[in-house]
């Protein structure tokens, strides 16, 4: 697993919820994703197929963290 701390931002804490995604989930997905994408300012986007759902998180990574901004 990632060495980095990982820090949920309040909007990914909330769509975690609504949708039923655990902070599991969006570790795995970051540290083994399917695919992996680099995005608008500086942000990747990670995806993996979890049993019947497909889990992509848009993170942030920095020098000692590991920022989520969003998961869906």
């Amino acid at each position: 697993m990632n060495k980095k701390k990982v820090v949920y931002s309040n909007h990914a804490i909330t769509r975690m919820y609504q949708r039923d995604i655990t902070e599991a989930d969006i570790e795995r997905t970051i540290d083994q994703p399917d695919y992996s994408i680099k995005s608008t300012d500086g942000r990747k986007i990670a995806s993996k197929v979890i049993g019947s759902k497909t889990v992509r998180a848009i993170y942030k990574e920095e020098s000692e963290t590991i920022i989520v901004v969003t998961v869906y």
